[in-house]
């Protein structure tokens, strides 16, 4: 009689979750109905249908015209040459789809110190499907192998990587990833920096941190520097401009470069954050809240939870940052 009582409890409590749950499901289609999708999820799901809807399968031949097309060798940088950041990526493309790819970051932080950190890439570009406007393809992108040399020391990242690049021409220039690329007009070779692209064919390789990128090295850095600063007094425009010079070109640039072809994003990612006495993070959030928070946006914030400020001098009243990031 007892194991009855328990099952039928049981069953009831089933019964009332599946009720909540279908209740949900009608108001949500009674919605959909009268008033359609958001706005912002709306245009989300239809930019991602239309992309995929308008994919052609290349053939052989074409693949191999687009590899001979893009061959050559192409530099991408900073475009501000005074700013406290600077960026120099340097990709050679042969005509079978083969990459050499080197990636200089040098940075000169407020106090004076400066670091520089270099990515080295052997990867493999392979074309396979196109869009409507013939100018743009998507592409199987493997790295083959890739070393970083950080202040002198060298270690070796994950290799046999894939990943899907969007590639596509846009009069001279080369768009890889929604990163552009230019000619390079200058001696063949000075291109790379001497024995650069020997560093991924060096034996036994010390292993980097996992997942270790450009990114990981340049927030270690910042972090070791600040450690060494004295506390200052909190000025909401001090950290924005930590996040203009620093955060944002490194950071958040390179986080939207790394996304996949059909991934949509926003406009815009209104955030807010504190500010802890030690220059940690706590309490991101989006600003404008919505219904719609993707899955760039949730990065956003995990990621944003792991940045180094200045420390602060202790009980500030408000340590409280308004900021928006702007693709």
């Amino acid at each position: 009689m007892h194991s009855r009582e328990k099952k039928s409890s049981s069953s009831l409590s089933k019964g009332l979750v599946l009720l909540a749950l279908l209740i949900v499901a009608f108001l949500f289609y009674s919605r959909l109905s009268t008033k359609g999708l958001p706005s912002n999820v709306s245009s989300i799901v239809n930019s991602e249908f239309e992309s995929f809807r308008d994919l052609k399968e290349l053939s052989d031949e074409q693949k191999t015209n687009l590899k001979k097309a893009a061959a050559g060798f192409w530099i991408c940088q900073t475009a501000d040459s005074t700013g406290p950041f600077q960026k120099l990526d340097r990709v050679e493309l042969l005509d079978n789809g083969i990459i050499w790819q080197v990636t200089d970051w040098f940075v000169e932080f407020p106090s004076g110190d400066t670091a520089s950190f270099v990515h080295v890439k052997h990867a493999y570009l392979d074309p396979f499907s196109s869009f409507e406007d013939s100018s743009t393809y998507t592409c199987n992108y493997r790295i083959i192998r890739q070393a970083f040399v950080i202040e002198g020391d060298t270690c070796f990242g994950e290799s046999q990587v894939d990943e899907m690049w969007k590639a596509q021409r846009k009069g001279d220039n080369l768009i890889l990833n929604r990163r552009e690329y230019v000619p390079y007009n200058g001696a063949i070779q000075d291109f790379f920096p001497p024995k650069a692209i020997d560093l991924v064919e060096v034996l036994n390789p010390k292993d980097c941190a996992p997942n270790a990128d450009l990114k990981y090295f340049l927030k270690a850095s910042l972090k070791k520097v600040l450690s060494r600063n004295t506390p200052v007094p909190f000025k909401e425009d001090a950290v924005k401009l930590w996040i203009d010079q620093y955060y944002g070109p490194a950071v958040f640039e390179e986080m939207l470069q790394s996304l996949g072809p059909y991934v949509v994003v926003a406009d815009s990612f209104p955030v807010e954050f504190e500010v802890r006495d030690d220059g940690s993070i706590v309490k991101p959030g989006l600003k404008s809240g919505g219904l719609y928070n993707g899955q760039f946006e949730k990065m956003l914030l995990s990621e944003i939870q792991t940045w180094s400020f200045p420390k602060l001098v202790a009980g500030s009243k408000s340590t409280r940052v308004s900021y928006t990031f702007l693709p």
